[in-house]
């Protein structure tokens, strides 16, 4: 059960349709593979035009707390606790 802070606290965090595609293909994608997507899959799998671009999404979902990943380490991408709640998955 989050706080009253913490509800309001998610509500603060900036997304974009695109981001929410995003997250629920990366919890997808985690599910049936058994490993997170690399940027070439979510280009893919989210109808993106370039890696670029799924690289500048990933850093603002980074930015707001959404996600996690380690840089330069390929398929290190999860959701947080809070990337999961705003996503709803």
């Amino acid at each position: 059960m989050l706080s009253i802070y913490q509800e309001e606290r998610l509500k603060e965090k900036k997304t974009y349709p695109k981001m929410r595609e995003i997250g629920v293909f990366i919890r997808k994608f985690s599910r049936e593979h058994g490993y997170a997507p690399s940027y070439r899959d979510l280009q893919e799998g989210c109808d993106i035009s370039s890696t670029s671009v799924v690289q500048f999404y990933l850093n603002k979902m980074r930015g707001e707390g959404l996600l996690f990943y380690a840089n330069g380490v390929s398929r290190t991408v999860r959701l947080t606790d809070d990337g999961k709640r705003i996503f709803n998955v």
